[in-house]
């Protein structure tokens, strides 16, 4: 099983992938694959959460993350799919990765195997956007720009300006006037991470707390 926020298109009963599982030598052997879209991403219903903190000690049905969300995806294919041996093994690399290593915390008996590979962790320490503090610009904003919105909303004809920004992590001071500028014309204030990744440039609870609940 592979979960996802980059989509498991293309859809429909007559669509198939272009490749499975993680290597050829899957297919070869009989594996079932299931993918699957996160909350709120893809075709999945519900409100998408980047990097959803883990609830140890969840005290109703309201309260979910990416753990309770795995347990329940595989309790539905256990019970929809045939001829499996009531085993599940769970990949993913960075972003999947970070789902894969949720998943180990949903301790579903038949979760047998999870493979993290360069998980997402910690998005101020070392990870993609803020390397120790420092905000990787041209990454975070190309990333944002599509990522950040359901595909429906993304804009189709993007101007070059704002696809090709400045390949430094450092910037002068109008320079990043000029790109707050754009960032307020182009997102528009609706993508409420971009918002949290640039105006928390310091090690701060927001994100400690996050770091917290996730390990």
């Amino acid at each position: 099983m592979l979960r996802t926020p980059y989509t498991v298109a293309p859809y429909g009963v007559d669509n198939y992938r272009g490749s499975l599982g993680p290597s050829e030598f899957f297919v070869r052997e009989g594996y079932i694959f299931a993918y699957c879209d996160v909350r709120g991403r893809g075709k999945s219903e519900g409100t998408f959460k980047h990097v959803r903190p883990y609830i140890p000690d969840k005290t109703s049905k309201n309260q979910v993350d990416e753990a309770s969300d795995t347990y329940d995806t595989i309790e539905f294919l256990l019970k929809a799919i045939p001829n499996h041996n009531g085993r599940v093994g769970i990949s993913g690399t960075s972003y999947p990765g970070f789902y894969a290593t949720m998943a180990a915390l949903s301790r579903h008996p038949a979760l047998k195997a999870v493979s993290p590979q360069a998980p997402v962790t910690e998005w101020f320490i070392g990870d993609d956007f803020r390397h120790n503090g420092t905000l990787f610009l041209a990454h975070a904003f190309g990333f944002f720009s599509s990522f950040g919105r359901r595909s429906q909303e993304i804009t189709k004809c993007l101007a070059p300006a704002l696809i090709t920004p400045p390949q430094t992590a450092t910037i002068s001071s109008c320079a990043w006037g000029r790109w707050a500028m754009l960032t307020r014309s182009f997102f528009k204030g609706q993508i409420e991470w971009w918002r949290d990744l640039v105006s928390h440039d310091t090690y701060t609870d927001f994100w400690k707390a996050a770091t917290r609940s996730r390990t």
